[in-house]
């Protein structure tokens, strides 16, 4: 399944960008929907190249038919982002610590500055390799990212306003 979101933030690229790579960002998106605390692994800084890594885990109820077949406190995963400050793109992969061949997702964040505010185009390609239910899981999937998007784009527009405001 592929899909798509777009979001708007009120500031530059850079501001944007640097609220993604900081760690009290990350932090602060502990109670998110149905993901836990985030936990940093990696932030390496290579000048016009940044590597990211961040472990992640599912802390909502899954539908019946998913909880029969997946047991939701196995759903950690490894997300990995490469960012290219020339381009502000950042390719992302997930690396699920167990069910690893029953899912497969990889996409591409894009920052664009549009009149004092950044566009945000996250563009994804998920793959669930459960039978019978895999295209309900990834629908499922899918909700739920978009809402956690919405979330986390609130929390990186707050991080945003208080720097411009100190």
């Amino acid at each position: 399944m592929r899909f798509a979101f777009m979001q708007r933030f009120v500031g530059h690229v850079a501001e944007v960008e640097a609220a993604f790579l900081e760690p009290e960002v990350l932090r602060r998106l502990d109670g998110l929907p149905h993901v836990g605390r985030p936990e940093l692994l990696e932030l390496r800084d290579e000048g016009d190249t940044v590597v990211q890594r961040v472990r992640h885990r599912f802390a909502g109820e899954l539908p019946p038919a998913a909880a029969a077949v997946v047991d939701a406190a196995r759903l950690t995963w490894v997300q990995e982002s490469v960012l290219d400050r020339t381009t502000h793109q950042t390719h992302f992969w997930i690396h699920p610590d167990h069910y690893a061949s029953r899912l497969r997702c990889h996409g591409v964040m894009n920052l664009e500055e549009e009149d004092g505010c950044t566009c945000r185009l996250v563009r994804a390609d998920l793959e669930v390799s459960v039978p019978i239910v895999g295209s309900n899981v990834e629908r499922a999937i899918k909700q739920e990212v978009h809402r956690y998007l919405s979330a986390e784009a609130d929390v990186v527009q707050a991080w945003i306003d208080e720097r411009r405001a100190t």
